[in-house]
């Protein structure tokens, strides 16, 4: 090592410093990827620090007694070419003089002393802002209580408990997939009602505070402090907080996991006993806290606290399993430096401590974890703002500002105050001129692909429907499925006994009757007129049955392409009167689709082409035509299919529909397009999707037209 590297001009202003830890300080060993690290707890305020073996070595040194020198010459004794350099333990130093764990034997500089207190307030007041649900009020220290109730829980952290969790959650597992379409019949509707959303807004506090418990349970069941419980403000809702920080000195990796997760496991097993609740309990009350239960505890597990990629329980899961402590900031610094080693070119930029395999998690997470913050971002405005618009809006601006503007000025600052970056202003600037320009090109100029997509029916006029005419049973298929028939062909054979039998006794009666009138009229002309009466009734009766009979000859309409209703044989199975049995197609088929309001603009004004995709075999696509389109807008379904109970995508008003008939929730336009001649034939009245391709047009502009309908549908215009 060169003496310039080595020694520090500014040695002199420390080096008689004797220094020493505070006594609220202590030092824990961990090993990370194989390497040794320290990690220092401060227990006065709950943070941790992490050094390495040689820092560790030199704050180990720092008794009060040595002094600076001192300890610097016996690091470098036992570290020979690892020791450190002087600036490094200078800059040490001023990092645990930050973090107010060192003291000297020198007065305390108290001008220094206030303008730090002034600083931690300032980033406090700085965080809330940032940040409203950072802000905390401490209420009680459950320490006492934990300990004194620790033999009551102490054995849900063994194979004992384990084996109950996993019974209880497999249980609801299975529970919840044979009644998965019950569950999610109708979900938004049922999530977003008023009485569902004020037991959410009732709920939730008491599932996070059982999931907060959680995490100090497994704090103490390994021995160590909880201090603090209190409540934070979401979105001004009062949830429940626990500091399980303690959690960090755990040197087994597997005990900080399960601290980690341990707020997870517990929301899995209150959904899974929400579900065994749901499936017993009668409609009423505690059903449908139950349901809200599985709804709060499943949504927060798959898209919130067990999802590693926000900072919540399940990235520090992910951090501690692969070992690497503070994932997400280390990831930004790395890409950080990747920016202004490669896209800047600054040569003498030094790359953060890591190792192979580290950057590759450090690259892949930084760049998921920010994709998927914005998803989620986006997707809450857009479902908050489609059912309470006023708070969705409020929520836009405060995730824009948060995610987007604070973040791009914090970026600004740090830009400008690099001294790599200025020592190179110039070339900088323009790099990140370009970059900038770049980005606002692609988004706001250059055309992206661009659709509405929305969902139909293969349409099927009622006059071209082949229905039984009469009951029986089928006793030839006559006609070839998908082949061209004429105007009366034969295409099925029914056969009814019982049609059969009362033409033969209506036969009888009404050569009976006939019999009976011949002799009245001879005799008596007024019991004739009753004779002929009857006579009549009967002959009109047989009629109508032997056109029933004939009926069961089942024959086409009108001239046409014959498809079945049933691919499979019918022979031998009985239909009911009015079943439908096949198609006399005489036209490609028609794809009936409903449009949305705030949509059709977009159809009208810069279509290209329309494609389908039949939903049971959504790998083959066909291009369709506009047939027709009714001008007027209308809330009528075309098809059950099309509803969320149907399977489809488009809620229905309960208040507004009636049996046999659903009406949306918005107004809709219907179009008729034209399928191929090549389509397939078996799916008849089966819903489709349906993708109107636009002139390609700039992301920006894609956003405007979104937010605009999504305005258009919330007032209804």
């Amino acid at each position: 090592m060169s003496g310039t590297a080595l020694y520090s001009n500014s040695w002199h202003r420390v080096s008689t410093l004797r220094p020493r830890l505070r006594s609220h300080i202590h030092i824990h060993r961990h090993v990370y990827r194989g390497e040794v690290w320290y990690v220092m707890q401060d227990q006065s305020n709950g943070e941790f620090h992490r050094y390495t073996p040689e820092a560790n070595l030199l704050i180990s040194l720092m008794d009060g007694r040595r002094t600076v020198q001192e300890i610097w010459e016996i690091a470098c004794g036992q570290l020979d070419d690892d020791a450190m350099p002087q600036d490094e333990v200078i800059r040490l130093m001023a990092q645990l003089h930050r973090a107010d764990v060192l003291t000297t034997d020198r007065a305390p500089d108290v001008r220094d002393l206030v303008e730090r207190r002034k600083r931690q307030r300032m980033q406090k007041i700085k965080q809330y802002i940032g940040n409203p649900s950072a802000l905390k009020m401490p209420l009680v220290d459950p320490d006492r209580w934990l300990t004194r109730t620790l033999p009551w829980y102490r054995w849900l952290f063994t194979w004992v408990g384990a084996l109950l969790w996993l019974a209880v959650v497999a249980a609801g597992t299975a529970l919840g997939a044979m009644h998965w379409q019950t569950l999610t019949h109708n979900i938004w509707d049922q999530v977003f009602s008023t009485g569902n959303v004020l037991a959410m807004a009732l709920v939730y506090p008491v599932v996070k505070a059982i999931h907060e418990l959680g995490h100090a349970c497994a704090v103490k069941a390994r021995g160590g402090e909880v201090h603090e419980i209190g409540l934070m403000f979401l979105l001004l809702v009062p949830i429940p907080y626990v500091d399980a920080s303690a959690a960090s000195a755990f040197a087994d990796k597997r005990w900080r996991m399960l601290v980690g997760g341990a707020g997870i496991l517990v929301e899995l097993f209150l959904a899974a006993v929400a579900m065994i609740a749901w499936t017993q309990l009668e409609p009423g009350l505690g059903r449908s806290l139950a349901y809200t239960v599985i709804i709060l505890c499943g949504v927060s597990t798959l898209f919130m606290n067990g999802n590693p990629l926000l900072r919540y329980d399940g990235y520090y899961v992910l951090s501690d399993g692969i070992e690497i402590p503070n994932l997400g900031q280390r990831a930004n610094g790395y890409l950080g430096y990747l920016f202004k080693r490669y896209a800047l070119g600054l040569r003498g930029v030094e790359a953060p401590r890591a190792t192979p395999g580290e950057r590759a998690w450090f690259v892949g997470y930084a760049l998921l974890s920010f994709c998927y913050r914005m998803f989620i971002m986006f997707l809450a405005i857009f479902i908050m703002a489609g059912q309470f618009f006023f708070f969705g809006v409020l929520l836009a601006m405060w995730a824009l500002f948060n995610t987007i503007v604070m973040p791009l000025w914090r970026l600004g600052r740090q830009f400008y105050a690099d001294p790599q970056i200025q020592a190179h202003r110039l070339r900088s600037y323009a790099i990140c001129a370009l970059c900038i320009a770049g980005i606002v090109g692609l988004v706001g100029a250059v055309p992206m692909p661009s659709s509405t997509d929305t969902e139909g029916v293969v349409w099927v006029p009622p006059t071209a429907q082949v229905r039984a005419p009469v009951a029986g049973f089928v006793r030839a298929r006559q006609a070839v499925d998908d082949a061209p028939v004429g105007l009366g062909a034969p295409l099925m054979a029914l056969e009814n006994d019982e049609l059969i039998r009362r033409d033969a006794m209506l036969a009888a009666q009404v050569d009976e009757y006939q019999a009976r009138y011949v002799q009245a009229y001879a005799q008596n002309q007024v019991q004739a007129a009753i004779m002929r009466h009857q006579w009549t009734s009967l002959q009109t009766e047989r009629r109508a049955i032997q056109e029933q009979v004939q009926a069961q000859q089942v024959r086409s309409p009108h001239a046409g392409r014959y498809v079945s209703a049933q691919p499979e044989d019918m022979t031998g199975r009985y239909v009911q009167r009015g079943e439908l049995l096949g198609y006399v197609l005489t036209d490609a088929e028609t794809v009936r689709v409903v449009v949305p309001q705030s949509s059709l603009e977009r159809i009208h004004r810069s279509l290209k082409d329309v494609r389908v995709r039949l939903v049971q075999d959504s790998g083959q696509e066909f291009t369709a035509q506009i047939a027709r389109e009714v001008p007027a807008a209308t809330d009528e379904l075309p098809s059950l299919a099309l509803s969320l109970q149907g399977g489809g995508s488009i809620g229905v008003d309960p208040r507004k529909s009636q049996e046999g008939r659903a009406k949306s929730s918005e107004n809709l336009f219907v179009m008729d397009l034209r399928l191929p001649e090549d389509a397939p034939r078996a799916y008849l009245g089966a819903r489709v999707y349906v993708k109107f391709s636009h002139e390609p047009r700039p992301i920006a502009l894609q956003a405007y037209d979104a937010v605009r309908q999504m305005v258009l549908r919330q007032f209804r215009f």
